[in-house]
């Protein structure tokens, strides 16, 4: 008999009923990525949780599954003297290198990166930061908002969570060997419009291994490669997650032939971002994904999407492997 598909259910239901926690592709892409490369035969992929979370004690959180996970945020070395931020970067890319697994907090996933400090001459900060980027994918989730925070029992549901977890990442009843199953066709040409799109994934490689080995390791999750198949629409959705939220506001009303305002224009209160906005939107003209169009009643030029492929990016009710 199988437990495994019991188990994961067991852990959906309590993490649904005292964290609010409904979002259950994103808790199973959390949790492959913390299963060891003994078992995976590949690297465990390393992930950025985009989730409005600032606290920088993450401990309490649900993603670190009672205890089991230690999510870093990101917000620790952007705050950091440039010496220290070089050692803190300097031992998480020195961690991956060993096999370990890694996940990050982007709190402030909404702004717009950029990775050069001044004019065109980046620190050697800000090319370590890149390279740790380039070397992760991005989940967005919703925070959830339930009453954990008010609970006077938080300890010990946090302590059934980790019990609950110990029991899906425990190995000794899997049976079923790495899968290889090969990425659709697609998956390509998306991740190379990706790259043109994301600022952030500049390394190939870690790409396209990091969706493969995701999909294939919520595979493993379930034990049951009948039953639950590795599925590519997880790898579809971190694909879209990728790309900055800024920019596919862009893409957005590019392609709903609307001026592409910047987002905080809409808010009283905020972050102005008028002036990344509009360097974001000099460079997505010189990647050939947006460019002006036609005049409006006004007399004011808009901007159109160049090819539907980059809307379908944008959309996520479309598929993009299929």
């Amino acid at each position: 008999m199988n437990p495994y598909p019991q188990r994961l259910e067991d852990l959906h239901q309590h993490l649904a009923r005292r964290y609010g926690q409904m979002d259950r592709e994103a808790t199973e892409v959390l949790l492959a990525a913390l299963l060891p490369p003994s078992l995976t035969n590949a690297a465990p992929p390393w992930i950025v949780i985009e989730t409005d979370y600032p606290n920088r004690d993450t401990r309490g959180a649900w993603f670190s599954f009672g205890g089991l996970a230690h999510p870093e945020p990101l917000a620790t070395a952007r705050v950091s003297h440039p010496r220290m931020r070089e050692k803190i970067l300097g031992m998480w890319l020195e961690s991956k290198q060993a096999g370990m697994p890694g996940l990050f907090v982007d709190s402030e996933w909404r702004r717009l990166t950029h990775l050069t400090v001044r004019g065109s001459y980046p620190t050697v900060a800000v090319n370590t930061y890149g390279t740790l980027m380039s070397q992760c994918l991005r989940l967005r989730v919703a925070y959830p908002k339930g009453a954990h925070g008010a609970d006077c029992d938080r300890a010990l549901h946090h302590a059934e969570l980790a019990r609950l977890t110990r029991r899906v990442l425990d190995n000794d009843h899997r049976t079923m060997r790495p899968s290889t199953a090969p990425p659709p066709r697609g998956m390509y040409y998306w991740c190379e419009l990706l790259q043109k799109l994301s600022t952030l994934q500049t390394d190939w490689d870690a790409l396209v291994a990091g969706l493969a080995t995701t999909v294939r390791n919520r595979c493993m999750l379930y034990n049951d490669p009948v039953a639950h198949p590795p599925d590519w629409r997880v790898a579809e959705r971190m694909v879209r997650d990728m790309v900055n939220w800024s920019t596919t506001w862009i893409l957005e009303q590019c392609s709903k032939k609307k001026n592409p305002r910047a987002w905080d224009t809409y808010m009283t209160t905020g972050y102005n971002l008028n002036r990344a906005w509009n360097a974001e939107i000099r460079r997505l003209r010189r990647e050939g994904v947006i460019d002006k169009g036609y005049l409006d009643g006004s007399g004011y030029r808009k901007y159109k999407v160049l090819n539907e492929d980059w809307g379908t990016i944008a959309d996520r009710n479309e598929r993009m492997f299929a």
